[in-house]
């Protein structure tokens, strides 16, 4: 395997160990709404916000 694909393993490991400690509910005020959700579905949205965002912005490495 490449460096690059373990790395990439690595962190894929640790960000679901720290999905799945975080299950339980918490409620988000947002403006004068409070919404009750589980905390996995905002990690969840960062993450895949972050990934968007970098394949937008990706560099071409020469």
């Amino acid at each position: 395997m490449k460096p690059k694909a373990i790395g990439i393993l690595i962190i894929m490991v640790l960000f679901l160990i720290i999905l799945f400690q975080n299950i339980e509910i918490g409620s988000w005020r947002l403006f004068f709404w409070e919404v009750r959700v589980p905390r996995i579905l905002p990690l969840l949205a960062m993450f895949f916000l972050g990934f968007v965002i970098g394949a937008i912005f990706q560099r071409d490495r020469p």
